[in-house]
């Protein structure tokens, strides 16, 4: 009789014990999965973050250094410009453009990226603290990869053009740069100007 009651708590330990390494295993399985999209969509916003390591400020001078070129060459430069020099400012437009694109799409993208990092730290919150079912996972998981994926595309475009000029705005812009000064050295009222705008750079 003892030997038939310690067989079956014997069964009844082993099938306890079973029975929570698969429950354990089952959890384990269900965080895992969590993680790795929680990671993903932190992944997401990271490329995000480092797509837009570009000096707003920056961009910001140059759009004015460039509008204040084309203000100089329409109201100062008289000689007959040649074929090379208005092929670059028609250039020189089109980077002005893209400056100013940039500039007046930059906070919205920047401030999405801001907004999505802060969602996705509460998502990861709100899960480890099993606030949310399975269910409801899924549903913001989806929702906010889809945005972030949303917003790096955005970024991407707009960071590449900026990337793409960079070697023509530094060409055309020291072509201008050159131009007025030749200029400068007829007409006492651009090389004041110009003067006073070096000076300023000096002290900024």
């Amino acid at each position: 009789m003892t030997k038939t009651i310690n067989l079956w708590i014997a069964v009844l330990i082993t099938c306890l014990l079973s029975f929570n390494i698969t429950v354990f295993t089952g959890c384990n399985s269900v965080d895992e999965e969590y993680t790795i999209r929680l990671d993903s969509l932190d992944a997401a916003l990271d490329a995000n973050e480092k797509v837009l390591e570009i000096d707003f400020k920056t961009i910001g001078i140059r759009e004015k250094l460039i509008a204040e070129h084309f203000r100089l060459v329409r109201n100062y430069y008289i000689d007959t410009m040649t074929l090379e020099f208005g092929n670059s400012l028609t250039k020189y437009k089109g980077i002005l453009k893209t400056y100013r694109n940039f500039i007046s799409q930059y906070p919205k993208v920047y401030d999405e990226l801001k907004a999505l990092q802060k969602q996705s730290n509460d998502l990861r919150t709100d899960t480890e603290k099993g606030k949310l079912s399975k269910d409801d996972f899924k549903t913001y998981y989806a929702e906010e990869m889809s945005d972030a994926k949303a917003n790096l595309e955005f970024s991407r475009k707009l960071a590449a053009g900026i990337h793409a000029l960079e070697p023509e705005y530094q060409r055309i812009s020291r072509m201008v740069a050159d131009a007025l000064t030749e200029q400068s050295e007829r007409n006492p009222k651009l090389k004041s100007i110009l003067e006073a705008a070096a000076k300023s750079d000096s002290t900024n």
